[in-house]
């Protein structure tokens, strides 16, 4: 359990550092939407807008929002290992 954490602290020290370098132009579904002339409002904007949350520091809210979305990640991966791993016990 203590090599979990510190993989888990390591991607997180990674993810600071690499967080300058990180694109500050949309892709995926954003670009999508905006070359097919699609200009229809979301109902729901999500959690974290923009990969970001209101904080008065553009490199803090981002570094914020990327350690909580990389937790809700490790979480859920764990959760469904543990899931799976009861189920091949059984």
């Amino acid at each position: 359990m203590k090599k979990f954490f510190l993989i888990v602290a390591a991607i997180m020290v990674a993810l600071a550092v690499l967080l300058p370098f990180a694109s500050k132009i949309p892709d995926g579904m954003q670009t999508l939407a905006a070359t097919s002339g699609n200009q229809q409002q979301p109902v729901w904007s999500g959690l974290m807008a923009n990969y970001s949350i209101a904080l008065a520091d553009p490199y803090f809210s981002l570094l914020i929002a990327g350690l909580f979305g990389t937790g809700i990640v490790l979480v859920a991966s764990f959760g469904l290992g543990v899931t799976l791993a009861r189920k091949k016990k059984a």
